[in-house]
């Protein structure tokens, strides 16, 4: 059996990288496994030092790693965090593998990461409801199952720390990237159910995707959400969390300081099988709408919306066209 290839792009932030490589190379399958990390150039004065910290770890990396091979990228620009991981999945993932994991710096992994991921990725390969792998799971919402370690949901995609198949992945972002994909779902009742049916916050963002732009250029964990719902897919995503994310520091793009996340408690096993079968999706899909995705939060993005108090943080990053090339084939 083939793995799944690892990427992970970095730009500065040391101890959280070192904290998720080093986490990696503790799994289970680490020793059968492909890793790649894209090291983007700094942009600013400030990410020198770190940039400079990682840069000197990765060159010495190879001989504590625990990896089948460890292939790194060093950038001599700055492409930006877009930019950095489409150009890696461009020329070193998309030719060779039919799937892959990406991996966030900041993010820890589980012992059993690699397992759970590879596993599902086999299992679930024929099932083309399924979009994608998560690692991550929610520890304060009340997940129903019975025996089992996994459950399908259509609420939340993560990407922290997920796998995911090159057809998915290319269906995906064709579509999201083509002209005014939002403004033709926001005609179709259908959509409008699935969007509703995800939670208000949800369809807040469905709306406001369909109002700001005709393109869009950078697909990123809610946009894929979004194609989810629209498109009637799911994630499968672990009863105990496989992943921890550190970067709600204040550190990441657009996580904000929580530092709670931090805490997430991470599965302890060392490895994973599929055990049991998932007999609560409608139940769960409940669960994660009332915990985060409810009905509070519609009339207040609406009145800041059209207030003009509200705008996409998304938006000036949206504005950069690039295309992405996979093989002879521009997306």
């Amino acid at each position: 059996m083939s793995y799944a290839p690892v990427y992970i792009p970095t730009l500065c932030r040391y101890e959280h990288f070192r904290r998720c490589i080093e986490s990696l190379s503790a799994c289970s399958l680490a020793k059968q496994t492909e890793v790649f990390v894209a090291l983007d150039f700094p942009l600013k004065p400030e990410h020198q030092d770190g940039w400079r910290k990682i840069k000197s770890y990765l060159e010495n990396a190879s001989s504590t790693l625990n990896f089948k091979e460890l292939h790194i990228v060093y950038r001599d620009k700055n492409y930006g965090p877009f930019r950095n991981e489409i150009a890696i999945l461009e020329e070193y993932i998309i030719p060779y593998y039919d799937r892959w994991i990406m991996i966030q710096d900041d993010n820890e992994m589980a012992p059993s990461f690699l397992e759970y991921i590879n596993v599902c990725l086999s299992h679930f390969e024929n099932d083309k409801k399924v979009l994608a792998i998560s690692g991550y799971n929610w520890s304060n919402y009340n997940i129903k199952y019975d025996d089992n370690n996994w459950y399908a949901e259509d609420v939340y995609f993560s990407e922290w720390g997920y796998g995911i198949w090159r057809d998915r992945w290319m269906e995906c972002h064709r579509k999201l990237r083509s002209y005014g994909y939002f403004k033709k779902h926001l005609y179709n009742p259908r959509s409008i159910f699935r969007k509703w049916r995800s939670g208000s916050l949800n369809m807040s963002l469905f709306l406001n995707y369909s109002m700001t732009d005709q393109y869009v250029y950078h697909v990123y964990d809610e946009l894929m959400g979004a194609y989810m719902h629209l498109e009637g897919k799911c994630v499968i995503a672990p009863v105990l969390s496989k992943t921890r994310n550190h970067g709600c520091d204040g550190s990441g793009l657009h996580c904000g300081n929580n530092p709670h996340m931090a805490n997430t408690p991470l599965d302890s096993e060392s490895h994973f099988e599929l055990k049991g079968k998932d007999r609560h999706f409608k139940e769960n899909r409940h669960i994660l709408v009332n915990g985060n995705y409810g009905l509070r939060k519609i009339p207040i993005w609406l009145l800041k919306r059209y207030t003009g108090r509200w705008q996409n943080p998304f938006l000036e990053e949206w504005k950069e066209p690039f295309m992405i090339k996979v093989g002879s084939e521009l997306l």
